[in-house]
């Protein structure tokens, strides 16, 4: 994530444990529910609270809502949310085989490699942005946006979501549904992706 506060670009990452803490970790029917919370450095309280729940009981998809809320009494100016996930389709020995691809019209973005496994993904609302690239080469310090690849490979590659939130109030809250699913092929892909949005509806409301 990303955002402006005190008039300077604050960037923290999933591993920055300096400004990133868990402050809850919970199983409840089959969700499994994890609460962090953010505190830039400048400051002695957190002021952004993420709820992440996460359900994947025993099928070949995972489906994630991730919650973003100002627990602050400051606005926080220009959020932007990332999803950035490194597949390593087929492990260290063949990763720097594989294709990836984003469709603007689905909003899809998935990778794969000449053997038969596809592991694709998909956001409610779209994202505002993506991109496509090494797993190195994802660096928001120096760019706040994805740069929108639609292909690449056969090479190692990671993918990014970006979700422009805009300003959040104190108490505001903007939230973002995942579905990441593993098929064998495209068709398969169309299949578990429906049957996952389906269950969304049951499990996760």
């Amino acid at each position: 994530m990303t955002y402006i506060m005190n008039g300077e670009i604050q960037v923290c990452g999933s591993t920055d444990s300096e400004r990133l803490a868990i402050t809850s970790n919970e199983y409840e029917e089959e969700i499994h529910r994890f609460i962090l919370q953010n505190t830039p450095l400048f400051k002695e309280s957190p002021i952004l609270q993420f709820e992440i729940d996460v359900w994947s009981y025993n099928e070949p998809f995972m489906l994630i809502r991730h919650t973003t809320r100002n627990i602050s009494d400051e606005k926080i100016k220009d959020f932007k949310l990332y999803n950035i996930m490194d597949f390593d389709i087929g492990g260290p020995i063949s990763y720097k085989d594989d294709l990836g691809s984003y469709d603007k019209d689905t909003g899809i973005i998935k990778v794969y490699d000449q053997s038969s496994l596809y592991v694709a993904m998909t956001s409610n609302p779209t994202p505002s942005k993506w991109d496509l690239d090494r797993p190195t080469s994802f660096k928001l310090e120096a760019n706040r946006d994805l740069q929108g690849r639609t292909k690449l490979g056969p090479q190692d590659i990671a993918t990014g979501l970006q979700w422009n939130w805009g300003n959040l109030n104190p108490t505001d809250s903007k939230s973002v549904d995942l579905v990441l699913v593993a098929s064998k092929n495209p068709q398969e892909m169309d299949s578990l992706f429906q049957r996952a949005k389906d269950m969304f509806g049951k499990k996760m409301q």
